[in-house]
């Protein structure tokens, strides 16, 4: 189904549920033509199953940093031991990510905002873990001789929300449409906000790495290329009992030419918002 025709179907199943039922709620959703904007809520008529829980890693890295392959070696080996359900970010920070000359920069603005917000970080390769503090920690941000261990304490933990990612792109605008449906499973009763990310993989940079080796063909995977929220997330703001169902879309237009759609993903995540902000699910999809 053409993603417009999928928009303006959420927006009339909304309505239904709200003309059957005075206890069913619907938001403001505004049709435009040639771009389509949507805040729509309202309570599902069925709960769905909870998915299983998936731990997000956000990495803070560079390219000159020479540690830091280590780090990419790592979050390989955990992708290949939890599959989908672990889902790593990799945010060239400016720290030790000054490009080489010829290559593409791969530090952003939103990149930094996220160290900012989840740092301060004192070294490269570091990390935050589902953005949880845990236990005996100060920060949520630690180096990658504990990623593992709490990837594993996270991967047992349950969730009580369903995240769905949609996604069309046009080959002739460059256009990214996405619709992200977060239904509650189960009631959440501290603020939640959510945050929307582009990536890309397959990238080719020089990297430096130990022994202070130059790779001039190194691959980078993971590389934050945009938020298509706030870097503090949008604010959902609506009561979060079970069957509870928030649907947000987002339009991006015209993507760099120098990014390859085939290798871009769209990372959605819920999360906690205040003094605490542990990411309560994420998922993950192709762009094409």
């Amino acid at each position: 189904m053409h993603l417009q025709n999928r928009i303006r179907l959420l927006i009339a199943l909304a309505s239904t549920l709200l003309y059957f039922n005075s206890c069913k709620e619907v938001g403001p959703a505004i049709d435009l033509t040639g771009e389509t904007t949507t805040d729509t809520t309202y309570i599902a008529t069925q709960i769905e199953t909870p998915q299983d829980k998936n731990v997000l890693l956000e990495e803070f890295t560079g390219v000159r940093c020479v540690n830091c392959p280590q780090g990419h070696e790592l979050l390989d080996n955990l992708e290949n031991q939890h599959g989908e359900r672990f889902i790593a970010v990799s945010d060239h920070s400016e720290f030790l990510a000054d490009p080489y000359d010829g290559d593409q920069d791969l530090r952003t603005d939103d990149a930094q905002a996220f160290e900012d917000l989840l740092g301060p970080i004192s070294a490269k390769p570091s990390a935050a873990v589902d953005r949880k503090l845990f236990s005996g920690e100060t920060s949520l941000v630690y180096f990658t001789q504990k990623w593992a261990n709490y990837v594993n304490q996270q991967i047992s933990q349950t969730t009580p929300v369903n995240i769905h990612i949609e996604t069309a792109f046009s080959n002739n605008t460059r256009n990214l449409d996405v619709i992200i449906t977060v239904h509650y499973t189960s009631e959440e009763l501290q603020d939640n906000k959510l945050t929307v990310l582009l990536l890309e993989d397959g990238i080719i940079t020089a990297q430096i790495g130990q022994g202070s080796v130059l790779d001039t063909a190194y691959n980078q995977n993971r590389v934050l290329r945009q938020s298509l929220t706030s870097t503090n997330g949008l604010a959902l703001n609506t009561t979060k009992e079970a069957g509870r169902v928030i649907v947000k879309s987002f339009t991006v237009e015209n993507l760099p030419l120098l990014w390859n759609a085939d290798e871009l993903r769209v990372i959605a995540l819920v999360h906690r918002s205040g003094s605490a902000m542990d990411v309560l699910q994420a998922v993950q999809r192709d762009v094409n």
